[in-house]
């Protein structure tokens, strides 16, 4: 079997983690052809110098078989992706943000050059939940999938209930911790969860949903006198993604804060932690849960895609 070749585009935290795992797990059959990052301050460069580029044009005019997008944004990403699929490029990305606002015309743009896009990273952290998601629709019809889908907003969540300290604080703590971004306001606003919940409702459905048109909240509302009086009543706030389909064919999806009990699989999923339940008319319940934020557990859902296109 001839190596995969990839170039990687973006190194920071997931990008790097990816390329550690690749290099230190001697994966003989993945062969990296370009590393590319605006900043060459990374350490990659020192380790990997002929490989390396700070223009993305040089990562995509390399003999990759895969370019790996993992910037982050909607600019350069969407046009490093399209030029990608445009020079015959299969894609592997975890840019959740820019698939839920331009995935239906990246999506059209790789089935016109018959090319794949393929995104397991973008939802769930090292959870598998695209794939099993694909696999479980084509033998039963799902009805709905609800789930925590932001490791910030949990580790923040969690904090405020287990120490009895303010949101402030547990954002500072998040912060300090590598859970939560200088400015987090993707995750704490809910956004991030509304895009990962509209890459699912794809997954399942095959639709794509306008951000816009969906009701979705955060936590920052959460006060001290909130989380005492759900503790008092042995109940958890989470942030929660969910969608449902009705008898009319229509679909149900919001984002919003719920309050979980003790006898919901979502109670014991704390910290940076998820949890997606995925139902069905058949196999009923199935629930996942896993690592959804940090470096490595993300960078295994990227390395998962790579083996995919080798055992295609």
């Amino acid at each position: 079997m001839f190596p995969i070749k990839i170039a990687i585009i973006g190194l920071g935290t997931v990008g790097y983690s990816l390329y550690k795992l690749i290099r230190e797990n001697n994966y003989s059959n993945i062969e990296i052809v370009s590393l590319c990052d605006i900043d060459e301050n990374t350490p990659i460069y020192k380790k990997d110098s002929k490989v390396f580029c700070t223009d993305y044009r040089k990562a995509i005019d390399s003999d990759a078989d895969i370019i790996i997008e993992l910037i982050g944004g909607e600019n350069p990403a969407y046009k490093i992706i399209k030029t990608s699929i445009e020079n015959s490029k299969n894609i592997i990305t975890a840019n959740k943000s820019l698939l839920a606002k331009k995935g239906k015309s990246l999506f059209n743009t790789a089935k016109k050059y018959n090319q794949i896009i393929k995104y397991e990273a973008a939802v769930g952290g090292a959870i598998p939940i695209i794939s099993n998601l694909k696999e479980l629709k084509k033998i039963d019809k799902i009805i709905s999938i609800t789930g925590i889908l932001n490791g910030t907003t949990n580790y923040i969540l969690t904090k405020m209930y287990r120490k009895n300290i303010s949101y402030k604080i547990a954002l500072e703590l998040a912060q300090k911790n590598g859970f939560a971004e200088k400015d987090p306001t993707l995750d704490v606003s809910g956004r991030d969860t509304l895009y990962k919940t509209i890459l699912l409702v794809f997954t399942a459905f095959n639709r794509w949903l306008d951000p816009s048109q969906i009701q979705y909240e955060g936590i920052t509302q959460l006060v001290d006198s909130d989380i005492k009086y759900l503790k008092k009543s042995n109940r958890k706030p989470k942030l929660i993604g969910s969608i449902e389909k009705k008898d009319d064919n229509e679909l149900d999806v919001k984002v919003s804060v719920k309050e979980i009990d003790r006898y919901s699989d979502f109670f014991n999923i704390d910290n940076e932690y998820n949890g997606i339940n995925i139902y069905a008319d058949n196999f009923n319940s199935l629930f996942f849960a896993g690592k959804g934020a940090g470096g490595f557990p993300t960078a295994t859902s990227v390395l998962k895609n790579i083996i995919e296109f080798q055992n295609q």
